[in-house]
Order: structure tokens, then sequence, then C-alpha cells
């Protein structure tokens, strides 16, 4: 797929950072930086890396990061 959605709760209002990475840790992509109120977000890429290449497929992890910590979320990309 082109794009993919990625889909999350805050339980407190806060900085977020939601970014993806690579199989390796490298961070190819930043979706969201900023502050939001508490609630249901749902965030969607469009299969680029920050510099606008079209992203490999592979495995990639997308991860929101805020105060109270992160989780990371496997994303499979097939082109």
């Amino acid at each position: 797929s082109s794009s993919t959605r990625l889909d999350f709760t805050l339980e407190s209002a806060g900085s977020v950072d939601l970014a993806i990475f690579d199989a390796s840790g490298r961070r190819v992509a930043t979706l969201l930086r900023g502050d939001l109120p508490a609630g249901a977000r749902s965030v969607t890429g469009d299969g680029r890396e920050a510099g606008g290449r079209v992203a490999y497929a592979g495995l990639y992890f997308g991860r929101p990061s805020t105060a109270r910590g992160s989780v990371a979320r496997r994303i499979v990309r097939v082109n």
C-alpha cells in the first residue's frame, strides 16, 4: 500500500513525537510532532521517507512517544 494509518490514544494532553523507524533503528520519517489534547488520534503516512523518496519494501516500526513513554508498532511495507 502507498499509505499507512497509525491509530493511538493519548491519556492526557502533552507533546507527541510520532516517527517511523526502519528495522535497523534509523528514523526514516516523522509523521507528527507537537502538543495535542487527550483523546484518540489517527495519523496517515504516505509511504515516503523524510527526503521524499518512496520507502523500500520491508519491516518498519511506528512509534508514538510522549513524556509518559512510547510503544512501537510493527509495519510491513510491500511494494
